[in-house]
């Protein structure tokens, strides 16, 4: 942590994408640990594009004192507006990807369900409000949104596997 705080944090994008692999890396090690590394990359390619992008939209909540502490932030290079809209691209995009598990028959009916209603439809609607309204208002409501999607992802992919074999 303290290398990632002094080498990579500052950097733009690359300590985003390094907290978005430590967040869907157990899914990784806890698929290792059970002797099918294969069951894990489901989750983790799932998990860690929401990390990234809870992490970029974070950035927008610290800006003020990574500026002021010198760090380039992708809101500090960008600015935030930019960056909120570009983050609302990547949350359709994610929305989206969210059900490709299920029309390529990875997954059953019970994954989508739960997807569509719980993580798609939130990460789709948070989306059109940030491209239109890119305020810094709403973005702590946002960040803890994006934590509180990730129990019914998790619930839905092992609902989704489970039940499909």
């Amino acid at each position: 942590l303290i290398l990632f705080a002094w080498l990579l944090k500052s950097v733009i994008l690359t300590g985003n994408l390094v907290v978005a692999i430590c967040g869907g890396a157990p899914f990784l090690f806890g698929a290792l640990v059970s002797g099918n590394i294969h069951a894990g990359w489901l989750p983790f390619l799932l998990a860690a594009p929401v990390h990234f992008i809870r992490e970029i939209v974070k950035d927008v909540e610290d800006l003020e004192g990574d500026r002021q502490s010198g760090r380039k932030t992708l809101p500090v290079v960008i600015s935030a507006v930019t960056t909120l809209r570009t983050t609302g691209v990547l949350m359709l995009f994610v929305a989206v990807l969210l059900l490709v598990p299920y029309f390529t028959g990875m997954v059953t009916w019970h994954y989508l369900a739960i997807t569509v209603t719980l993580v798609s439809f939130p990460l789709a609607f948070w989306a059109g409000g940030l491209m239109i309204y890119p305020d810094k208002s709403n973005i702590t409501k946002i960040q803890t949104g994006l934590k509180w999607i990730m129990l019914p992802g998790m619930i839905a992919i092992f609902l989704g596997v489970i039940l499909r074999s």
